[in-house]
């Protein structure tokens, strides 16, 4: 209520702007998630067949805007839990309550990769700076990748997961991620994904993640994927555009740098 018309219509520049730098053509098949409205996109040709609802990465660990390409999925994930995260997240779990190790399923490898007895690491020992371990969850219901990830190699490691925090896809605001993107109904997402992989039906899909082994699928049609971030969307059952509020605030920047391209000295 605060915003005048002239913000809302620098808001529609920016996002504007935002189209100008993406490829005409996104890929006949693809996924667009939108960061700023926690949506998820399944598009095939000009329509959306799927729509999901998405968790993204907290203020200070915020997911990055990129294209990639999905070329394969893993049912049943062990989770390397990268390094910031383990000594920077996990450590203080861990020293806070010991049998949080075993609970949660974490394995706790050294720098030669053998695996330790949990019940001899004194926790207390240790820092975010002189941490020495290497941490993996092994699959099941506390595994924070959940049941599937998809996986479109990149630099920034960021990719698309279940999780085992459904509850959090209640909540009007969802950035609660370390950076990756938390998909909700992913079983429903396989299905989509694998649609060239005939050999891949939803039962067995289901069959598999019931059985909880570790299993890799190479997607037969590797599905573009676009994460990107638009603070004004088309809202095609209004015949209107929706405003959304600019979570990481990357509005300015580019409103900025259009003002003084507008403006030269």
């Amino acid at each position: 209520l605060n915003l005048t018309p002239q913000d809302r219509v620098d808001q529609i520049r920016v996002n504007l702007e935002r189209w100008r730098w993406l490829p005409g053509n996104l890929g006949d098949r693809h996924i667009r998630v939108n960061i700023a409205d926690y949506r998820l996109e399944a598009h095939e040709n000009s329509d959306v067949v799927r729509t999901h609802d998405v968790i993204v990465g907290r203020n200070y660990r915020k997911t990055p805007v990129f294209s990639g390409n999905m070329t394969y999925c893993i049912l049943n994930p062990w989770w390397e839990t990268p390094s910031r995260l383990a000594r920077l997240d996990k450590l203080p779990v861990f020293q806070k309550s010991p049998g949080a190790v075993d609970k949660l399923g974490f394995q706790v490898l050294d720098k030669n990769g053998n695996i330790l007895n949990t019940s001899e690491i004194d926790w207390r020992k240790y820092s975010p700076a002189n941490f020495p371990f290497r941490l993996r969850q092994k699959p099941g219901p506390h595994n924070a990748l959940g049941k599937i990830k998809f996986m479109l190699p990149n630099k920034h490691d960021v990719y698309l997961h279940d999780t085992p925090t459904r509850d959090l896809f209640d909540k009007t605001r969802r950035d609660f991620s370390s950076g990756c993107i938390r998909v909700k109904d992913p079983v429903d997402l396989a299905e989509w994904t694998f649609q060239a992989n005939q050999d891949w039906p939803r039962d067995r899909i289901e069959q598999v993640i019931e059985s909880g082994k570790e299993t890799r699928v190479t997607l037969k049609q590797p599905v573009q994927t676009h994460l990107l971030y638009w603070t004004v969307v088309s809202d095609d059952e209004n015949n209107d555009i929706r405003f959304i509020e600019d979570i990481y605030e990357r509005d300015p920047p580019v409103l900025r740098a259009l003002n003084k391209k507008a403006n030269p000295p």
